[in-house]
């Protein structure tokens, strides 16, 4: 989440200057690195906030789906930019976390809905 906020609100040239592997925002429009930065807080939000309230749960496997595709798409950013050592880093941060099996509570059989027999 606080990657999404400097997104919103740190001036790309700043975010540039942080590092060199930070060098990528450069080579977006203002506009696309704050919709970028939107989109992961809003994944953020989506697979914390249906834990915390209880509410909409449907939310969670929505939400890693798009920060997985975020997620590739950063890579697919870093290998054309020839920064192979952070792709493998998101690479690595995405097979780890990259878990779509949200959490089952200890009462709930894996697999299939069971059904009564007649």
């Amino acid at each position: 989440m606080f990657s999404g906020f400097a997104k919103l609100f740190v001036p790309r040239e700043k975010m540039a200057a942080m590092a060199d592997t930070a060098r990528w925002v450069l080579g977006f429009k203002p506009g696309t690195l704050k919709a970028i930065g939107a989109l992961e807080i809003l994944g953020a939000v989506g697979l914390s906030l249906p834990a915390l309230l209880g509410v909409a749960p449907i939310l969670v496997p929505l939400a890693a789906v798009g920060l997985a595709l975020i997620m590739t798409d950063a890579m697919i950013v870093r290998i054309r930019r020839g920064e192979t050592k952070a792709a493998l880093g998101d690479e690595a941060y995405l097979a780890t976390h990259g878990d779509l099996n949200p959490p089952r509570p200890v009462d709930t059989p894996p697999g299939p809905a069971r059904t009564s027999q007649p």
